[in-house]
């Protein structure tokens, strides 16, 4: 599982994406990530609506480890795929600051 979280600004596709390729790479190359052969994509992001904070959460369709290697050693870690496959959002009560 890889996750981007932004607070102010806005979560940026490429970032996910390299973070995926980076991950997998690692994963071939230590022995204690061996067993991974798909990688989870996780963003969330603050939204403010009304006076409420909301914390939405999106879960992307997983991503092979081949696939994200293969970006990775090619440089082409900005085609992989990205899709919203689950999303929720959270409303923080009692409000929490800092966030």
């Amino acid at each position: 599982m890889t996750l981007e979280a932004k607070r102010k600004d806005p979560i940026l596709p490429y970032q996910i994406k390299g973070q995926v390729a980076l991950m997998a790479k690692q994963s071939r190359k230590r022995v204690d990530l061996s067993d991974i052969e798909f990688i989870v994509p996780i963003a969330t992001s603050v939204i403010r609506r009304g006076g409420e904070t909301i914390i939405a959460i999106f879960e992307m369709a997983p991503i092979s480890v081949a696939d994200g290697v293969a970006a990775y050693d090619q440089r082409t870690s900005h085609d992989l795929p990205l899709v919203i496959a689950k999303s929720v959002g959270y409303a923080l009560s009692p409000k929490v600051s800092g966030i």
